[in-house]
Parts: structure tokens; sequence; C-alpha cells
């Protein structure tokens, strides 16, 4: 599966929206520290939630 950044190399992390992400692309991407899947990096609802980790990951240490 291509990248869905740059639709060149192969995709080897998962995207939260579906589809895979490259090395290349990575830093585009703002990647939860606990669950390593990659969000939009200005996906406030689902991604970045100010603690390193995405909305579901958050929820959980509560």
């Amino acid at each position: 599966m291509k990248c869905i950044c740059c639709k060149k190399n192969d995709g080897k992390y998962f995207h939260f929206d579906g589809g895979k992400v490259c090395d290349h692309c990575l830093g585009h991407y703002f990647t939860c520290s606990k669950c390593g899947m990659l969000f939009n990096q200005d996906d406030y609802v689902n991604g970045d939630q100010g603690t390193g980790y995405c909305k579901k990951c958050s929820q959980e240490d509560e």
C-alpha cells in the first residue's frame, strides 16, 4: 500500500483515517506515543490532546 501523503513510497505506519504513511512523510503527522497511531497535525479532536497521547489513550489514563 502506497503512502497516503506522497503516494510514492510504501506506507509503513497506520493513519487514524485509514491508509498508511511512509518513513519519509512521518514527520508531517502527530504520532501517539502510547499506541503509535498517526493523526493529522491539526486533528485536535482525535489526535494530540496536549499530553503526547491521542484522545483514546488520554482517556484510558484518566
